[in-house]
């Protein structure tokens, strides 16, 4: 049986927020705005469920910044093969 596909937008916030994933509880919810096409309340929904809790705003802003360290050495590591 083949996967579900998953809505643009929710990969979109699930990536621009990664601590989003934390939010087992509220999942169905995002999903369920995304659906109804509510993309912007359910923006403003992730914001306020990360901004209420002190570990998810430490935990989102570490993996922002792993991130972009990764991004400038594979850069970093692109320019040194050529």
């Amino acid at each position: 049986m083949p996967r579900p596909l998953i809505h643009p937008d929710l990969i979109r916030l699930r990536d621009k927020y990664p601590a989003s994933r934390c939010l087992r509880d509220e999942w169905p919810k995002i999903k369920r705005l995304i659906a109804d096409g509510k993309t912007d309340e359910a923006e403003a929904f992730i914001k306020s469920c990360i901004a209420s809790d002190p570990r998810l705003r430490v935990r989102n802003k570490v993996v922002l910044a792993s991130r972009a360290g990764r991004r400038e050495f594979l850069r970093a590591q692109r320019e040194a093969e050529i």
